[in-house]
């Protein structure tokens, strides 16, 4: 049987919405058959009752799941930003086939929030994920994923940072096309994820989502994106889809123009 570890990693500025997190994780995955661990970078932050691992000021996340990772025989590591919140009921069973899925199939990453395929040319991977492509935009990301002990021990080494890991998959520009044969997304929400963080600020779609299905949960207390960055992430979403990478860049480049927002990436 494979050994998996279920981890939240976080920075201790962000404690509010990891206690969001833990309430909505006791809730829906309450009955979880898997070790769980909190790693924290940032300053030094408990989480009573859960096991919390701090890993210094200079940390980055990656490397904190790199250390706990590197430290332990798990096999596999089901991963989790502290705005991913979980918001359906986990069954055990679920989890265990996805990782069966996985393993059988010598898949090393599976993005657990799924995303449209480029222009809808998606290639089915396993009953549940789908083959990631270098068009998809994305794809690969730190929010939520499940990976292998062997692609954490990889990618995760050294000072990356999430968005280092996640610029590195978006930045083709010189590349061909291709098809990763070992990386997928899932095609449907199997664990009711539901980020809801944008740049430190509440996305709203997310928090209206969260307050109507938790209504006795009191979710951290920050502000709001404003409706104009609503629209604009709206839009990319959509964007992102059709446009090819050149054109990304290029709409990015007009719409910061015109709208003076920044973004994080120019892809």
């Amino acid at each position: 049987m494979k050994k998996i570890l279920v981890s939240l990693v976080t920075h201790s500025a962000y404690k509010d919405v990891c206690d969001n997190f833990i309430a909505l994780f006791d809730k829906n995955w309450h009955n979880c058959a898997y070790d769980f661990c909190i790693s924290v970078i940032g300053e030094e932050t408990s989480f009573p009752g859960k096991n919390t691992v701090f890993h210094g000021e200079n940390c980055t996340l990656p490397e904190a799941l790199y250390n706990v990772v590197n430290n332990s025989e798990y096999d596999y590591c089901i991963s989790f930003l502290g705005d991913a919140f979980i918001n359906k009921s986990i069954d055990n069973k679920m989890v265990e086939s996805l990782i069966k899925e996985l393993d059988e199939n010598n898949i090393d990453y599976c993005n657990l929030i799924p995303r449209i395929a480029y222009r809808f040319h998606k290639k089915m991977a396993t009953k549940n994920t789908r083959y990631i492509s270098t068009s998809d935009s994305y794809n690969m990301s730190f929010v939520a994923f499940i990976a292998s002990r062997e692609f954490i021990l990889k990618e995760f080494a050294g000072k990356v940072t999430d968005l280092d890991f996640e610029k590195k998959y978006l930045n083709r520009t010189n590349s061909k096309c291709y098809t990763h044969k070992n990386r997928v997304i899932l095609t449907k929400n199997l664990f009711g994820l539901v980020p809801g963080i944008c740049a430190g600020k509440w996305d709203r779609h997310a928090l209206r989502l969260l307050q109507y299905s938790n209504p006795e949960v009191c979710f951290a207390n920050r502000k709001k994106i404003s409706n104009l960055e609503m629209i604009k992430n709206d839009l990319i979403m959509i964007f992102q889809v059709f446009a090819s990478q050149k054109q990304r860049v290029i709409f990015k480049k007009v719409l910061s123009k015109i709208t003076k927002i920044k973004f994080t990436t120019d892809f």
